[in-house]
């Protein structure tokens, strides 16, 4: 099991690396490289979980974990190191919850969660993480709604709800 932690974590710091150079090379600013390359290693490491399992809370918290971790070796402020680590923990519950089966509604909803506790981990304030749950758990719903081929109109409803909770 040592040997799998340790390959999840080398994935995600080669993608963080790769995607901060990529960043550097397209002119974005040190700071959007920085968190270009938090969610790069998040998406590694939840993409290296869901592989081995379809664990949502294990996904998330890897991702969110290599998300801050990345997002503080570049330098960024505390807020965005919580909000890198949200997001990532966001779109690694929403692959997971789907890959697992579960429905578009509840995927957002544990999108949601997981960001929520990703950002108090990561350092954030109880209120801050609360309104950066709330909106990784809107775009979740939105994206999985649209994926699932659903109207606009219905991508927002869920978006709405999915916040609300």
């Amino acid at each position: 099991a040592m040997a799998a932690g340790k390959s999840l974590q080398e994935a995600a710091e080669a993608a963080g690396s790769a995607a901060l150079e990529a960043g550097k090379a397209a002119g974005m600013s040190p700071e959007e490289a920085a968190e270009a390359a938090a969610l790069a290693s998040g998406d590694a490491a939840a993409d290296a979980v869901i592989a081995a399992r379809d664990n949502v809370q294990e996904a998330a918290e890897e991702a969110s974990r290599a998300a801050a971790k990345s997002a503080k070796a570049a330098g960024l402020s505390p807020d965005k190191v919580a909000e890198a680590a949200a997001e990532a923990a966001s779109k690694a519950a929403v692959e997971a919850a789907l890959a697992a089966g579960m429905s578009p509604e509840k995927a957002a909803q544990e999108a949601g969660k997981a960001s929520v506790t990703a950002a108090v981990k990561a350092g954030a304030s109880e209120e801050k993480a609360a309104i950066v749950g709330a909106m990784a758990a809107g775009r979740a719903a939105a994206e999985v709604t649209a994926a699932a081929g659903k109207s606009a109109q219905a991508a927002a409803a869920a978006a709405g709800a999915a916040a609300a909770a």
